[in-house]
């Protein structure tokens, strides 16, 4: 579900701009695994803020409880 401001672009995404990897190339060195997860972890709080963007507007529009 793609809305104004609802959920963040994709290129605003500090995780899947890492280093230029896309979000679907999984590293398989340990030291790249963890540095990807610490990456990810940045982007928890937009992910969030976003999800409960979503979550209020599905209920004004009564599609949610």
């Amino acid at each position: 579900m793609r809305g104004p401001g609802l959920l963040p672009a994709q290129e605003h995404c500090r995780s899947t701009r890492a280093h230029g990897t896309p979000a679907h190339d999984y590293p398989t060195r340990v030291a790249a695994q963890a540095e990807r997860a610490n990456l990810a972890s940045l982007d928890l709080p937009d992910l969030i803020a976003g999800t409960r963007r979503t979550l209020s507007h599905l209920r004004s529009e009564e599609l949610i409880p």
